[in-house]
Formats: C-alpha cells, sequence, structure tokens
C-alpha cells in the first residue's frame, strides 16, 4: 500500500509516463527492523529507447 500510494502519485503529476520502467528500492531500512521510522521508498524511472532506423 505504502507503494502504491506514492506510485500512483507519481504517476498523477507527470513524474512517470508510459512506456518507463520504474524501479523501487528501500533507503534506510537493513532488514531487521521491522519497525524502521527511517526507511524510505527510492524510485528511479528509465525510459525505454526506442530505434526508428
Amino acid at each position: 500500500r505504502e507503494i502504491e500510494d506514492q506510485l500512483s502519485e507519481k504517476i498523477l503529476f507527470g513524474e512517470i509516463g508510459p512506456g518507463q520502467t520504474v524501479y523501487i528500492d528501500v533507503e534506510g531500512w537493513d532488514g531487521d527492523d521491522p519497525d524502521a521510522d527511517t526507511a524510505t521508498f527510492v524510485f528511479r524511472v528509465k525510459s525505454r529507447e526506442i530505434s526508428l532506423t
């Protein structure tokens, strides 16, 4: 749900568009602490390259 909310906002505000691949990672969390309040999602967007030749 946390990812869905942030991802949908990025789509609605035009930060992510059709044909782009979105990679999502987590920063500030080592995987051991279930209550890590400092963890944040990081979104990296890569556009698909299209050859016109």
